[in-house]
């Protein structure tokens, strides 16, 4: 089903974004048939986390910018069509997406765990990553752990991989590199909906390399709440 996918120049002046000339204010609809190569493009992801541009929709612009990036990649459930489906067919999931309490701060040539600990029993699905000043050669390491003992001793041979590691889901992914400063880039766990114990944490472990200067990382996941 096609979803109308709009994006909105909010500079304030005339500007190119993958391609297009926009004018001031304009709003321009992307076509179904190059929406994955407006989807994949880091400068225009990174042109939507800094506010420069905005998605809408048919109705208009899509509150919060996770979301809109989300519009954009096709994950939101605005995107089942509703027309088409089973009837009397019960929703199981809500989306409860989420962040790191805060930007974190990684020193050149060190490596940094950042946590995000799960408040309530959570499935994840994947996540993303926004940092300032990556250099080529950063990485990162996301694992779920268990950082204050949640599982008890008796389990943690059979449910964990090497405790307090649960389970890692990305063993060694580089970052993106934008000549801009702002690289983004996706944390996919498919085909993985993992469901995650209230109490366990998200990790990601930054690793920077000797090079530029301190990085900013920011951390969005993409959860849900089984209903």
């Amino acid at each position: 089903m096609y979803t109308v996918c709009k994006i909105k120049n909010m500079t304030g002046e005339v500007t190119t974004l993958h391609g297009h000339e926009f004018q001031v204010a304009e709003v321009y609809t992307i076509q179904e048939t190059v929406r994955k190569s407006w989807a994949t493009s880091d400068d225009v992801v990174c042109a939507i986390t800094d506010e420069d541009f905005e998605i809408h929709d048919a109705d208009g612009v899509i509150s919060g910018v996770s979301d809109q990036i989300d519009w954009l990649k096709s994950y939101l459930p605005h995107c089942i069509d509703i027309e088409h489906m089973t009837p009397f067919a019960e929703p199981l999931y809500r989306s409860k997406f989420t962040a790191i309490p805060s930007i974190a701060s990684v020193s050149i040539n060190t490596s940094e765990n950042i946590d995000y600990e799960v408040p309530n029993e959570r499935y994840v699905y994947g996540g993303q990553i926004i940092v300032e000043n990556a250099e080529l050669g950063d990485y990162i390491e996301a694992l779920i752990y268990d950082k204050d003992s949640v599982i008890p001793s008796a389990y943690r041979s059979e449910l964990c991989e090497d405790w307090p590691k649960v389970a890692t889901y990305i063993e060694k992914q580089f970052l993106p590199i934008n000549s801009e400063g702002i690289s983004v880039a996706d944390i996919n766990t498919y085909p993985l909906n993992a469901k995650i114990t209230a109490g366990l944490y998200m990790r990601v472990v930054y690793h920077a390399v000797n090079e530029g200067s301190q990085r900013k990382v920011g951390v969005n996941y993409l959860m849900t709440k089984k209903l």
